[in-house]
């Protein structure tokens, strides 16, 4: 279904001080970006994951912000997230 899912927090605005759970995703080849993949997704998180670890927000990239070694950087798609 998809490469490489990248779970992190954001700020929540009904909440301040509080975060929700992101994720940014990197889907297969051939797989479209769009709500329904994004609803298969949620259901599968909420029957694999308690319902408040599971991501409230989603967003396909085609990739991820990524360091010179590798490394997967969360603090620009933090960024990336928050100006959207």
């Amino acid at each position: 279904m998809w490469i490489m899912p990248l779970p992190f927090g954001l700020p929540d605005p009904k909440k301040p001080g509080s975060e929700i759970v992101a994720s940014a995703i990197v889907l297969k080849p051939g797989r479209e970006k769009n709500e329904e993949m994004r609803q298969k997704i949620i259901a599968y998180m909420k029957e694999k994951v308690s319902p408040y670890k599971g991501p409230k927000v989603i967003e396909f990239m085609d990739q991820l912000p990524m360091s010179t070694v590798g490394k997967t950087l969360k603090r620009e798609l933090r960024k990336m997230m928050e100006t959207k």
